[in-house]
């Protein structure tokens, strides 16, 4: 018993291979470029301490380079001890100028609150309060110290242009 296809039956059946066909080479070429972008990519080493701008996300300045110079053990050893030291010595840096850095921040913070309203200070307060509540959750993430993305802060009242001539987000 043989069954004829009508013209449009035929072409969905078309249509349905191809639409398939298509899915398939897109997930194969997808998993093709990650594994060719994961072995370009150099082995993820365990971040200890807190986060650092270096060269690659996760990785320890001296294992970056070890990674990216392709260095010897004895020179990953000799460059690890003295990124050491000098991890001790910028400590110890932070630690004596810290106070100062403190007291200047406080300085400058009663300067800024001796110009503001009673009003505005209160809110300059829950600004900050937020902004520390919003770099804790960040910290609890394991986001580091990375600030949250710029939002484009209001015009103030006095300065709005009219409302006609720019249009409302």
């Amino acid at each position: 018993m043989k069954y004829a296809l009508g013209p449009r039956t035929q072409a969905l059946l078309i249509l349905a291979l191809v639409a398939t066909l298509g899915a398939l080479v897109g997930i194969l070429g997808d998993r093709y470029i990650a594994q060719r972008r994961a072995a370009d990519t150099p082995p993820a080493v365990e971040r200890t301490g807190p986060l650092r701008i270096g060269p690659a996300p996760g990785m320890r300045y001296g294992a970056a380079l070890a990674v990216r110079l392709d260095l010897s053990a004895e020179q990953r050893e000799q460059i690890e001890r003295i990124l050491e030291e000098d991890r001790v010595r910028a400590r110890e840096l932070a630690a004596q100028f810290q106070p100062q850095f403190r007291m200047l921040a406080e300085q400058t913070r009663e300067r800024v609150e001796a110009v503001l309203t009673p009003a505005q200070i209160e809110q300059l307060r829950t600004i900050r309060e937020d902004r520390m509540r919003r770099r804790g959750e960040m910290r609890s993430r394991g986001m580091g110290d990375t600030p949250p993305p710029r939002r484009r802060r209001p015009a103030r009242p006095d300065t709005q242009p009219p409302t006609d001539s720019m249009p409302q987000p």
